[in-house]
């Protein structure tokens, strides 16, 4: 105990940037040795969306208003989507660098270093305690959710990032009640939400904290009026997104709510997301103990700008759970924007513990028990994603195998067995469709009448349908992937 207690006092006695930087340092520490793997693990298709948007602003055109995919057929590929804030930073990577699967890595580690700098600012003016900014960033840090995604090349850890700026604006706003601080929130919210939407879930608690009595009229206008052109910036660009995608007919990124849906899936998901996936995904099982002592001690903090942060981001995130409740179960990711309402709670436990920890032996011990066991589930947790993935070889390396049978880049190709619209195209760096394991012999020919010139597929009952199979001439095996000319086509480049 004595040892803890001298952790806590070195803690409260050392500098904020010597806390951060080590918090920095842990967080590289963690992921340095996965920053080099291509995508792979859970949702491959949405992180190898992402990059084929990056490498297309690379080696197509960088204007930022018009992003492009390779699941484009014989079109341009242009297509509505999240602002491609991440896909650009990735992209001038390329440009600067070259092409790597370290550079998309490494831009996703440094928007979770900003997240986790700034979730330690947020904790520490919401708690008014250096030791709890630091604990609570540390939790963070060993949540599965965040351990996992915090590398991979999606944009919601960027998104988080600047939930977590806007919640310490916010807090640092209503302390001075300077000009500059709601400009930050500002700023940070239209970024957030303009990376993803889903970051409006803290509007409820920004009103709440905006339309106070401690305001005059003339601010609580001047809030309301601010709140409103995030509302309608972020409004704008999702309109044209959604513009992109009808004028070029490309609908790769989803774009729209699900609901309506069928309450009969809410029983499912709830289930999942509360019973399974809370205490094991979200936050490991240690950090699980001190969100229910979190929620237990809410019947006694004094600290009312915790309570009305739980409150009212919980309603804020139910909102958007309700909109998109059916993805829930499929994509766990959709919990990201919950994060900072988990951490808060998570933190407000381990707040009563060491206080408990002050007259009770038993609550000294277990703290230190739950740190202990934090970074273990934590990270065994989040990094077996990677450690356990599958890494086929032939799909990892098969754009080096088409480049000597089929040195044409530009020629369109039909990547078929992939389920996704972009895994295959990605790593066989080629444009035209993703196709699965069926098509119709009329779909087929009416690829050839676009200009598909050849199949590039690993799913042996489509090449054996018959219909399919008399318009392929072999070229070609790789691995499980089998490459095809198709009619009025050669192979010979």
């Amino acid at each position: 105990m004595k040892i803890f207690k001298l952790l806590i006092s070195f803690i409260e006695s050392t500098s904020s940037l010597a806390l951060i930087a080590f918090i920095l340092f842990l967080q590289i520490a963690v992921h340095v040795r996965y920053l080099n793997l291509p995508p792979i693990g859970f949702h491959q298709w949405r992180q190898t969306q992402t990059l084929s948007v990056a490498r297309n602003f690379s080696e197509e055109s960088m204007n930022f208003f018009l992003p492009r995919v390779d699941n484009r057929g014989a079109e341009t590929g242009i297509t509505g989507l999240e602002f491609p804030i991440v896909n650009y930073t990735i992209a001038l990577g390329y440009r600067l660098f070259g092409f790597s699967h370290l550079l998309g890595r490494l831009v996703i580690m440094l928007y979770s270093c900003l997240a986790l700098m700034a979730c330690f600012f947020f904790i520490r003016t919401m708690f008014r305690s250096q030791v709890l900014a630091f604990f609570g960033t540390f939790f963070l840090i060993f949540s599965p959710l965040f351990c996992y995604y915090s590398i991979n090349v999606l944009p919601d850890i960027p998104s988080l990032a600047f939930i977590f700026l806007t919640l310490y604006a916010i807090l640092k706003y209503e302390d001075s009640n300077q000009l500059q601080y709601f400009c930050l929130l500002c700023i940070a919210l239209i970024i957030a939400a303009l990376i993803k939407i889903s970051a409006f879930v803290l509007l409820p608690f920004l009103l709440l904290k905006l339309t106070r009595n401690r305001y005059s009229r003339s601010q609580i206008t001047l809030h309301l009026e601010g709140i409103a052109l995030v509302v309608v910036i972020v409004g704008v660009w999702y309109f044209y997104a959604r513009y992109l995608s009808n004028t070029y007919h490309n609908f790769d990124f989803r774009l729209n709510s699900n609901f309506p849906y069928d309450p009969y899936v809410a029983f499912s998901v709830l289930k999942k997301v509360f019973i399974q996936w809370l205490p094991e995904l979200y936050i490991n099982y240690a950090q699980f103990i001190l969100f229910c002592v979190g929620i237990y001690y809410l019947r006694r903090i004094n600290n009312k700008t915790v309570q009305y942060f739980l409150l009212f981001y919980t309603l804020g995130y139910l909102a958007y759970m309700a909109v998109f409740l059916p993805m829930f179960q499929i994509h766990d990711y959709y919990a990201i924007p919950a994060i900072p309402l988990l951490i808060v709670l998570v933190t407000s436990g381990f707040q009563w513990m060491l206080e408990q920890s002050e007259t009770r032996l038993w609550a000294g011990r277990l703290t230190i028990l739950l740190l202990m066991l934090v970074p273990v589930l934590g990270s065994v947790r989040a990094l077996s994603r990677f450690e356990g993935a599958e890494k086929p070889w032939d799909l990892f390396t098969i754009e080096n195998h088409l480049n000597m049978v089929l040195p044409n880049k530009q020629i369109l190709i039909i990547a078929a067995g992939d389920d996704s619209p972009s895994i295959y195209l990605y790593f066989m760096h080629r444009k035209g469709w993703a196709v699965g394991d069926k098509i119709s012999e009329d779909q087929l020919l009416e690829m050839l009448q676009k200009g598909a010139a050849y199949l590039i597929s690993s799913s042996r009952s489509l090449e054996s349908t018959a219909e399919i199979k008399k318009h392929l001439s072999f070229v070609s095996t790789y691995g499980t992937f089998r490459i095809f000319a198709l009619p009025e086509t050669t192979h010979k480049q």
